[in-house]
């Protein structure tokens, strides 16, 4: 559903988009709490998030042939999914490494609580650890 809702909790008209067919992320670059742009056409984590999660299932494995930042990685390490990636850049490769290897799931935790939730049964995020953020 797209366009006007009624809010239940206060009754007031608020615009409402739904998930729609079209999917809003911000680049990472505007994004620095998850993602820092180290690669000129970086995915953000967010929208690489929802694709596994559309996709796959707890503990599948996904496979992402050309790597470059990791933020495929990221988000498989975030959903419970094991992964593979490959890259041709060694430079490139390195700092991927490197962010995988850093990467702290507790540190952006809260963020994530915002952004992401699945009805998955025992997923870290679900609907039932869901924070909404107030309008």
């Amino acid at each position: 559903p797209r366009g006007w809702a009624t809010d239940i909790e206060t009754g007031e008209r608020v615009r409402y988009s739904g998930l729609g067919n079209v999917l809003y992320y911000s680049s990472p670059s505007w994004s620095a709490i998850v993602d820092k742009q180290i690669h000129s056409t970086q995915k953000p984590v967010g929208l690489m998030l929802s694709l596994i999660m559309m996709s796959s299932n707890k503990d599948d494995l996904v496979f992402d042939p050309l790597s470059g930042s990791g933020s495929t990685e990221v988000a498989a390490m975030t959903c419970e999914r094991n992964f593979i990636g490959c890259e041709m850049d060694k430079d490139m490769y390195e700092k991927a490494c490197n962010r995988i290897n850093s990467f702290d799931l507790n540190q952006v935790e809260n963020y994530y609580k915002k952004h992401i939730s699945s009805s998955e049964k025992d997923f870290k995020f679900g609907f039932s650890n869901r924070q909404i953020l107030k309008k």
